[in-house]
């Protein structure tokens, strides 16, 4: 009764490990100078850099 369940865990992690390959990897990168003000009468601009990246994994579909 002990190996079948330990069978039966190992072909359970087998099958999650070969559903999640990834199929790609990319980077996503955004760079730029925002600019930001009010609608109403208040004293208060704002402007800066930004960066902003993320790495991206595709996985497979089906």
């Amino acid at each position: 009764m002990r190996k079948t369940i330990i069978l039966i865990l190992i072909v359970l992690a087998t099958v999650q490990a070969k559903a999640q390959l990834i199929k790609e990897k990319t980077v996503d990168i955004s760079i730029g100078y925002g600019l930001s003000a009010p609608y109403d009468d208040i004293d208060v601009v704002g402007s800066g850099f930004y960066l902003l990246g993320e790495y991206v994994l595709d996985l497979p579909n089906g």
